[in-house]
């Protein structure tokens, strides 16, 4: 039911984008053209699709309703819709015209038009049941009423859960602490403790070493390539070395670099050390899962996730088919397979799959799927393959062959597993 649900919602925001994208459509008179599709709070109250507009920082939420919902349910989503204006500017339910053969289509517009016009920044439209592409803007919002301040926009913002190498001994690792604090009621901050007690070696600003993250046992940790080990602050040690020639300078550089707290006696300049950019990118991830909520706790998710570690194991199928469920799900990795999948039946043969790749990303940026900042795009030689980290992701969860052919079997068996 719920991948269904998910396929649907992913036809009907599709839809949506490009009628908002193409000028057909306009939110508050004049936006639209300028919307992308970006992340989603995956925490109480979660939207289902959110598109944001980096121009005038406006964030537009969704909640979809699949012809199975009940009357009960579409006015359900319509509560929900409102609870989204807590974090968005605008928000709109998304459901078929008929529910249980009631024209629900004329109920709502009736309800918008007598109880919340010109009050809420919230619209309604609808999808052919037989055809959910085909959607239809019923009720518009005309003004932004009662909107919130302009959003923040983050930089590579993806509405997909972005994941760079973190396998899943390590995943669970930092899960374990979250988990702990919440157990015990601790007060120490879990994913500083877990740096530095097995991200970071203890006495890599003496000896400049870089060892290996480690697991609960002392045992090194694999990437998920697994012809390695999972490293931190290599780049820095090695540029300290190459670069700065005192002993006691460079380990005042390095110490900076791990530190989890200020250390205003160590150097002065932008406080960004690599301590708080790998911090970053994993619990956004952690929070695009849901598996940490947006105060850093962990979630009901997360607890029965890490619990099906603690009885089954890391390595289990049940524990990576459940995984491979919130990422493909939750993360949207599933809406990233379908497309990367249909875009590269559909690719002439002899496209190789480093030009596929910025084919891909190009019609991505074209549709509002993702948008890139003006100076990655200059240096096209210097970045990085798009979905590089995904890819060897969706291979190490077996949802992708080492040919890039997805297996869609699998995929299908993880996705119908029960919700945790």
């Amino acid at each position: 039911m719920e991948l269904n649900h998910h396929i649907m919602a992913k036809a009907t925001t599709d839809a949506i984008l490009a009628h908002f994208k193409d000028g057909s459509w306009k939110c508050a008179k004049k936006l639209g053209t300028y919307f992308y599709r970006t992340n989603v709070f995956a925490d109480f109250p979660a939207p289902d699709a959110s598109f944001i507009d980096e121009k005038n920082k406006i964030l537009v939420s969704f909640e979809f309703k699949p012809p199975t919902e009940t009357k009960r349910g579409i006015l359900t989503g319509l509560g929900q819709a409102i609870a989204y204006l807590d974090r968005a500017n605008v928000s709109y339910l998304v459901c078929p015209k008929f529910v249980e053969g009631f024209d629900i289509c004329n109920y709502l517009k009736s309800i918008y038009n007598n109880l919340l016009k010109n009050k809420v920044s919230v619209g309604l439209i609808t999808y052919n049941a037989e055809n959910p592409s085909d959607v239809e803007m019923v009720v518009n919002v005309d003004s932004l009423y009662k909107t919130r301040k302009k959003v923040n926009i983050q930089k590579d913002n993806r509405f997909w859960a972005k994941h760079q190498d973190l396998p899943l001994p390590l995943f669970d690792l930092i899960l374990h602490y979250f988990y702990m604090k919440k157990m015990e009621a601790k007060e120490e901050d879990p994913y500083a403790e877990c740096w530095k007690k097995h991200m970071v070696s203890p006495t890599l600003d003496k000896d400049l070493e870089v060892k290996p993250a480690v697991d609960l046992n002392g045992n090194p940790i694999k990437t998920m390539v697994g012809d390695n080990y999972v490293t931190y602050n290599k780049y820095i040690i090695e540029n300290v070395i190459k670069k700065i020639s005192d002993i006691e300078e460079r380990r005042k550089v390095v110490r900076y670099a791990i530190a989890t707290e200020r250390p205003s006696d160590l150097r002065n300049g932008t406080w960004d050390n690599n301590y708080q950019r790998v911090r970053r990118y994993i619990l956004a991830f952690f929070h695009q899962i849901n598996v940490i909520d947006s105060n850093n706790e962990i979630t009901s998710k997360g607890i029965k996730l890490h619990q099906i570690a603690l009885t089954n194991g890391v390595d289990s199928k049940i524990y990576r088919d459940n995984f491979a469920r919130e990422i493909l799900i939750t993360g949207c990795h599933f809406d990233l397979i379908v497309d990367f999948d249909r875009m590269f039946r559909e690719k002439p043969s002899d496209c190789n799959i480093t030009q596929f790749l910025i084919n891909m990303e190009d019609e991505y940026e074209r549709i509002g799927n993702i948008k890139r900042n003006p100076g990655r795009k200059a240096k096209k030689e210097n970045r990085k393959p798009f979905l590089q980290h995904e890819r060897t992701l969706w291979k190490y969860l077996n949802l992708m062959d080492e040919k890039n052919v997805v297996h869609w079997k699998r995929i299908i068996e993880v996705c119908t597993l029960p919700e945790l």
